[in-house]
């Protein structure tokens, strides 16, 4: 049987969860790519565009820069993210 209610309240939670998720610690490849990128010294919004172009039709290869910026300075006791800041 159909419930809007609990239909509702398991759309709201799946959308919540799912914005919190840290998609560069969850897709290796992307992290891997990310990381390279940093070291070489390329900027954030460098490695977004570049994402762009290397993988166009790739949706688990692309990020924003906010969202790289937010991964560096989240978790800066690690100390490849203090190479990175």
């Amino acid at each position: 049987k159909y419930d809007a209610h609990l239909a509702q309240w398991n759309a709201k939670d799946d959308y919540l969860n799912k914005r919190n998720l840290d998609k560069i610690s969850t897709y290796n490849a992307l992290k891997f790519y990310v990381y390279k990128g940093l070291l070489k010294g390329w900027t954030p919004e460098q490695i977004s565009g570049r994402l762009k172009i290397d993988y166009p039709n790739n949706t688990l290869m692309s990020i924003s820069h906010e969202a790289i910026y937010r991964h560096i300075y989240t978790r800066p006791q690690a100390s490849l993210n203090k190479k990175l800041i």
